[in-house]
């Protein structure tokens, strides 16, 4: 399902997106006034794996409509 579904009309007042998970965590901690400690990167990957190389175009289009709302909720591109 996608994640919305799981949000129901729960209102958030601040997302952290893993793409950003830094400044994002960062920002979470000062908006709370907390100290801000720095995030251990782990089990890293040598690869910069890129899902368009993976995916067909039917593949794509099937993500879209399915995720349709998480896109839009979240703010992301549908390509």
């Amino acid at each position: 399902k996608p994640l919305s579904w799981f949000m129901g009309d729960h209102k958030f007042n601040y997302i952290i997106k893993f793409e950003n998970l830094v400044s994002d965590f960062e920002e979470v901690c000062r908006l709370l006034k907390l100290d801000i400690i720095p995030l251990k990167q782990l089990n890293k990957s040598a690869y910069n794996h890129k899902y368009k190389n993976y995916l067909t175009k039917s593949h794509i289009e099937k993500i879209n409509e399915k995720h349709k709302q998480d896109f839009i909720s979240f703010g992301y591109k549908m390509d």
